[in-house]
């Protein structure tokens, strides 16, 4: 038989540890909501700096990514959980470069821009359809023009130079050939627009050699990363005069500026 001294620590004992799980399920509560805090607070401060950047920054400023970039991956993810944080509605259309504003006293979209080509679809009534009640041929008057933002897919293709060659009916000597036209890399079947269109997807896009040689095999084209390489430094050493001129006159200028934007 337990002694009530022996009874009333065991009650304690219990009574303690009971304490201590409902402190354990408190501490527990306190950081999951410390943890969801922090993460709305984290969010919140991407949304200010993506919000300034696109007020205040440049076009073509970037918002600029925490040390794990994590959106680098998951970039449309990211910019629409902002615009959820921020409670902003994301723009569905696309801003035109030139054509600015619409014509006063004429609210709704902006115009798109002129400079870029146009292709008419026409979408007709059914002949069945363009007869009137009274029986009379419906004729057209006017048309309704809406217009839509198209992108028409790069295209890899294959520029055969085809040289005849010409010799003498009579002697069979004295053949003739016309030459190839100057070639950026001679020995290579790279043509200047592949090389244009590598150097400015890696330098000006971005876009790592490895990806490019994806986009390559999409198209069911071999663009091996490290020919891409050899291509760049080929085409960087014919280059080399212009860049010169262009450190000269950078250099010549009365300041120098750089872009530190994290």
């Amino acid at each position: 038989m337990l002694e009530s001294s022996d009874t009333d620590t065991l009650n304690r004992i219990h009574e303690l540890e009971s304490a201590l799980r409902e402190r354990d399920e408190l501490l527990q509560k306190q950081n999951s909501l410390l943890q969801s805090r922090e993460q709305r607070i984290q969010l919140l401060e991407e949304a200010l700096r993506y919000l300034k950047a696109d007020k205040y920054g440049a076009s073509r400023e970037k918002l600029g990514e925490a040390s794990g970039q994590r959106g680098l991956f998951n970039e449309a993810e990211t910019i629409d959980e902002l615009m959820q944080a921020v409670g902003v509605e994301p723009p569905l259309a696309a801003r035109p470069l030139r054509d600015s504003a619409a014509p006063k006293g004429k609210p709704g979209r902006k115009a798109l821009a002129s400079h870029l080509p146009r292709v008419e679809v026409r979408h007709e009534l059914p002949q069945e359809e363009r007869v009137c009640a009274c029986g009379s041929v419906l004729t057209e008057f006017d048309a309704e023009v809406s217009e839509q933002l198209d992108y028409e897919p790069a295209k890899i293709r294959v520029i055969r130079h085809v040289r005849p060659k010409y010799s003498c009916p009579c002697c069979h000597e004295g053949v003739k050939i016309a030459p190839l036209p100057a070639q950026l890399l001679p020995r290579s079947n790279a043509s200047p627009g592949l090389l244009a269109w590598v150097a400015t997807s890696k330098y000006v896009d971005g876009l790592p050699l490895y990806r490019l040689e994806t986009i390559g095999e999409r198209h069911g084209v071999s663009l091996p990363r490290a020919t891409q390489a050899a291509w760049i430094i080929a085409v960087a050493k014919l280059l080399q005069p212009l860049i010169n001129l262009m450190d000269e006159l950078l250099r010549a200028s009365g300041y120098i500026r750089i872009d530190e934007t994290p």
